[in-house]
């Protein structure tokens, strides 16, 4: 993927999470710890996957969601995603908004 590709399909990725945000507050708090159902439709449209080694559009087998910039560890097993408004989804899972964590100085 040409470097062009990869920041185009960041925007659009970043546009589609923050579109999701405003829902998140009229759900309520409780909802947005629920676990993510990979067969919701967010979910297909990012192709998450709780299990990354089943993902087909995974290009790197170190690309996990407890390494990805988008997620915030809530416990060894699962913790929050940005990409889904906060909603839990598995540290060993894999969805097509995965990015890189920032460089450490």
């Amino acid at each position: 993927m040409s470097e062009m590709q990869s920041r185009r399909r960041f925007i659009r990725l970043t546009v589609a999470g923050a579109s999701a945000l405003p829902l998140a507050g009229l759900v309520g708090t409780a909802h947005a710890q629920a676990k993510v159902d990979p067969n919701s439709p967010q979910a297909k449209g990012l192709q998450y996957v709780v299990d990354a080694t089943k993902a087909p559009g995974r290009k790197d087998p170190k690309h996990f969601c407890d390494n990805c910039a988008l997620y915030t560890a809530k416990g060894p097993n699962e913790g929050a995603c940005s990409a889904f408004a906060g909603g839990l989804v598995a540290a060993k899972g894999w969805c097509a908004a995965w990015a890189p964590m920032p460089a450490k100085k």
